[in-house]
């Protein structure tokens, strides 16, 4: 392993905080982990130990102190601890997690890294598949109405907010209490995409958060973008985008478990509906 124990530990609470504020505002996603943390301290001592502090939650990355050596503690107990942070996380923030939870968590973190947390026994991709399959069984469960009064999960309410500061670099709001301490932050493109779902009534664009997808899988789009469109054979695709056959094996596989692609053989692959209706919008 190239990361010590800790550093792995630090890394993938990191990386959960980072696509769960993406997902919701970043005061929410830190009271979810801080929560979450909380939870799980039984059953993993070691969490005891973990030191996110509330200040802490308005930047892009937490500052993470963690108090204990890791290094007698099984890698098996390692490796169902970051399992329980991911899913509970993920379970906590239910819709807004949406499909490619995991898919943003591996983005964020190095290769080296990706590779050690394999090592420790965290199976990533399994954990992606379940959370795809959780995510297609809500969405066809929606539409039963929920009776009662929401708890506020915020734990403030907009009469809580003197005032609005806009920050044009990160594209963020940050909203201010009476004693100017910052209450949240709020990125414009997830709260604008929010407005327009709740009054059109209409959510087909968690389907899959296309800018999300194409930013962050920029060879995987135009690669199904080559095969959708001019139906070009393997080869043909790897010269236009000058990858080697080892970086279009990731490609591919990234794509069928995105579900835009299915192998048809053991050596042939094609463009899926959901590969279709993505190209296509």
């Amino acid at each position: 392993m190239n990361t010590s124990l800790e550093g792995l530990l630090k890394s993938v609470i990191n990386a959960v905080y980072i696509v769960a504020s993406r997902r919701t505002t970043t005061k929410l996603a830190a009271k979810t982990l801080s929560s979450v943390l909380d939870t799980l301290k039984s059953r993993y001592t070691f969490f005891q130990q973990v030191d996110i502090g509330d200040e802490l939650c308005y930047g892009d990355d937490l500052t993470i102190h963690l108090k204990q050596d890791l290094s007698s503690v099984d890698h098996t107990e390692i490796a169902h601890a970051i399992e329980s942070l991911i899913h509970l996380v993920y379970d906590d923030i239910t819709e807004e997690a949406g499909m490619y939870f995991v898919t943003e968590m591996k983005n964020h973190l190095d290769p080296p890294l990706l590779n050690d947390i394999g090592l420790v026994g965290v199976d990533l991709d399994q954990i992606q598949i379940e959370q795809h399959h959780a995510f297609l069984q809500r969405k066809k469960k929606k539409g039963s109405s929920e009776t009662g009064e929401k708890e506020n999960i915020l734990g403030y309410s907009w009469k809580a907010v003197s005032r609005l500061e806009y920050k044009p670099n990160e594209r963020s709001v940050e909203l201010y209490d009476k004693n100017g301490e910052v209450l949240d932050k709020i990125d414009l493109e997830q709260a604008i995409k929010n407005y327009v779902e709740v009054l059109s009534g209409i959510t087909e664009t968690d389907s899959i958060r296309m800018q999300e997808i194409i930013k962050n899988h920029e060879k995987e789009y135009f690669f199904l973008k080559l095969i959708y469109e001019d139906k070009v054979d393997l080869d043909h695709a790897q010269k236009m985008m000058n990858i080697t056959p080892e970086e279009t094996t990731k490609i591919i596989k990234r794509l069928v478990e995105m579900e835009m692609l299915r192998f048809a053989s053991e050596d042939t692959v094609e463009i899926t509906q959901t590969g279709r209706e993505f190209i296509s919008k």
